[in-house]
C-alpha cells in the first residue's frame, strides 16, 4: 500500500509541475524560430472582409460610452462594418446612452431585450440579426465579438480581421492588456502577471499549425461561417466558439499587434467569484470536447497540459496533501515529514500571513501572487460542484472592475 501512495504522490506532483512549468518550457522550445501567420490583408486592400461587431451588456452604464467611442473610431474602412449590441435587460442607464450612439451613427444599430437570459442568448440573436439584416451579398464574413469593458485601440479590429486572407483561420485573438490604475488594489498585480502568462502560451499554442484553445474572451474575431449557436446555459462562451470551429478543423491564432485594453477586478473576493464561474463553465465545456482529448495530435497535447491538468489542479493538490498524511502514519521517511512540513508553509501558512498583512495594508508582490494561485484553485474545486449540482442558467453579474 505504501508503494502505491507513493505512486500516486508522485504522480499528483508531476502533473502540476507540467501545467505550471514543463508545458510552458516545453512551448518556448517547440515554438522557437516559428513565424505567426503571413497571409494577411493589407489595410489597402479592395476585398478586406465585412465585419459585424457583436457585444452582449447589461448594467454597464459605467463603461459603455468608453467602449462604444473605442469601437466607432476603429481605421478600419467604415463601409465594411457594422456594430451589433444588444441589451441584456439592463436597468441602468446602459440602454439611453446606446440610444444615443444609435441616433449619431447609421453604423451601430441597439436591440434592447426585455427579459433577462444571459450573454449567450444575446449573442446568437445578434448574430441571427446581422446576418439577416443585410443583403446577401453583403453578408458579413467576421465577427467581432467583444466585452463592454475592453477598450480597443483604433488598429485593434484590422489586426485581427487582416489574418482571415488565410483560409485556415478561423478565429483570431487579441493581446489583452490589464490595465492598473488603483495601486491599493489586492488583487491587481497577480491577476495582471496571470493575464500576461496566458496571452503568451496562448499566442505560442496558435504557432503550433494554429491550435491556440480558446481566446481570452475580451476581444476576439470568429470567421461567420465557424459560428455555432450557444447553449443558453454555457458560461463560458468564448472557449465553447473555439473549440467548435476547431472540431470543424478552423486554426485558432492571437495577434500580439491586435491590443486591446481591460481594467482589473476590485478585489479578491470578485475575482474569486469569477474564478468560479469560469471554473464550472469549463467543465460543461469538457463534457462537450471530452473526445479531443484522445486524438493523436498536437491540439490533444495542448487541452490536457493547458486545461485539463489546470482545471483538475485542486484534485492534485488534495491528492498530494491525502498522500503526505498517510504515508506519516505508515512511513519514516525522512523526507514525506518534510514534504508535510513544506506542505503546511505553503498551504497554510503563507497564505494566512498574506491575509494578515493586507489588513494591516501590507502587500508582499511574491507572497500575494501565492495567495492568489491557492485561492483560484479553490475556486476551480468550487466550480466543479457547482457543475456536478447542474447549471440551472447562463446569467451572472458582471464584474466588477477597477475604474479606467
Amino acid at each position: 500500500m505504501v508503494l502505491a501512495i507513493e505512486l500516486l504522490l508522485i504522480f499528483c506532483i508531476i502533473c502540476l509541475l507540467h501545467t505550471y512549468l514543463f508545458y510552458p518550457i516545453s512551448l518556448t522550445l517547440l515554438t522557437k524560430n516559428k513565424k505567426n501567420n503571413t497571409l494577411c490583408f493589407e489595410p489597402t486592400d479592395f476585398d478586406l472582409p465585412f465585419v459585424c461587431v457583436l457585444m452582449s451588456v447589461f448594467n454597464e452604464a459605467h463603461v459603455i460610452a468608453s467602449k462604444v467611442e473605442s469601437l466607432i473610431n476603429t481605421d478600419y474602412p467604415k463601409n465594411k462594418i457594422l456594430f451589433f449590441v444588444g441589451s441584456d435587460a439592463s436597468t441602468d442607464a446602459t440602454d439611453e446612452i446606446l440610444k444615443n450612439f444609435q441616433a449619431k451613427n447609421s453604423k451601430f444599430h441597439f436591440f434592447r431585450f426585455n427579459t433577462r437570459r444571459g450573454k449567450p442568448s444575446v449573442i446568437n440573436d445578434l448574430a441571427k440579426l446581422s446576418t439577416s439584416y443585410l443583403s446577401q451579398n453583403n453578408a458579413p464574413s467576421i465577427f467581432i465579438l467583444t466585452d463592454a469593458n475592453v477598450i480597443l485601440t483604433p488598429a485593434t479590429i484590422f489586426n485581427l480581421v487582416k489574418h482571415f486572407k488565410n483560409p485556415a483561420i478561423a478565429l483570431v485573438d487579441s493581446q489583452q492588456i490589464a490595465k492598473i490604475s488603483n495601486s491599493k488594489i489586492s488583487i491587481a498585480e497577480a491577476e495582471k502577471n496571470y493575464i500576461g502568462r496566458e496571452v503568451m502560451l496562448k499566442h505560442c499554442e496558435g504557432l503550433l499549425n494554429y491550435n491556440m484553445l480558446g481566446p481570452l474572451g475580451g476581444c476576439y474575431a470568429l470567421r461567420t461561417d465557424f459560428f455555432s449557436e450557444i447553449p443558453p446555459k454555457n458560461l463560458v462562451d468564448d472557449f465553447y466558439l473555439a473549440m467548435r470551429a476547431l472540431e470543424k478543423n478552423g486554426g485558432a491564432i492571437s495577434d500580439l499587434n491586435a491590443v486591446c485594453f481591460e481594467p482589473l477586478p476590485s478585489s479578491i473576493a470578485v475575482e474569486y467569484r469569477r474564478k468560479r464561474r469560469i471554473s464550472t463553465g469549463n467543465f460543461q465545456n469538457l463534457k462537450m470536447f471530452s473526445h479531443l482529448l484522445w486524438q493523436p495530435n498536437v491540439r490533444a497535447y495542448i487541452f490536457w497540459s493547458h486545461k485539463i491538468l489546470r482545471w483538475f489542479g485542486p484534485f492534485f493538490l488534495l491528492g498530494i496533501i491525502f498522500c503526505t498524511v498517510i504515508l506519516n502514519v505508515f512511513s519514516n521517511k525522512i523526507e514525506i515529514r518534510v514534504l508535510f512540513f513544506i506542505e503546511i508553509i505553503l498551504l497554510l501558512l503563507l497564505p494566512l500571513l498574506d491575509y494578515l498583512l493586507s489588513k494591516i495594508g501590507v502587500t508582499l508582490k511574491y507572497l500575494r501572487a501565492w495567495r492568489y494561485l491557492i485561492l483560484m484553485n479553490i475556486a476551480l474545486f468550487e466550480g466543479f460542484l457547482n457543475y456536478t449540482k447542474g447549471v440551472k442558467s447562463g446569467i451572472w453579474q458582471p464584474t466588477p472592475r477597477s475604474e479606467n
